[in-house]
């Protein structure tokens, strides 16, 4: 079972946000933006920075403007907005479907619990399909608005006070 994080700081938190922001802003491939991120990680039974990830890929969620009144179409997503991105088996579909559910749900208010439901993976790698859910969802932000990911970027960042600079 994945466990809540261990003694991340808000100052922690924050420097993974403006990490996080900044690489999505700055790096059109998700794959680089991973390898960049990695640095963050923790034991593989600890959910942080995983939860990070998942909260921005929510507000991006918020600021695409998706609702019960106007949905996102979720089949195909992966296709769509992780083109860069090979899943390849059974494990790494379910995963990376499990982030971007997990993401939804958080939008909707419902907060998972991350440690049981990723506990089976065996490998702690939530905090990629983490990820690769907010890039999924910072890109669905951006073709909603008709803006540039930079600029969806900005918004995340205004709401936790942090800066995107690019």
């Amino acid at each position: 079972m994945l466990v809540p994080s261990k003694g991340p700081t808000a100052e922690e938190r924050l420097e993974v946000m403006q990490a996080a922001l900044n690489g999505v802003a700055q790096r059109p491939d998700a794959n680089d933006l991973s390898r960049e991120m990695a640095r963050f990680r923790r034991p593989h039974d600890d959910i942080f920075p995983a939860d990070v990830f998942l909260d921005l890929a929510a507000d991006a969620l918020d600021v695409a403007g998706v609702t019960r009144a106007e949905p996102l179409e979720y089949a195909g997503i992966r296709e769509r907005f992780l083109p860069e991105c090979e899943f390849r088996g059974n494990t790494d579909h379910q995963k990376s479907h499990y982030a971007l559910r997990a993401a939804a749900m958080i939008h909707g208010g419902v907060r998972p619990d991350l440690g049981e439901d990723a506990g089976w993976w065996r490998v702690g790698n939530l905090p990629l399909f983490a990820l690769l859910a907010f890039v999924a969802y910072v890109r669905v932000a951006a073709e909603r608005n008709g803006e540039s990911v930079t600029a969806i970027a900005r918004r995340i960042a205004q709401r936790h006070g942090v800066d995107v600079s690019v």
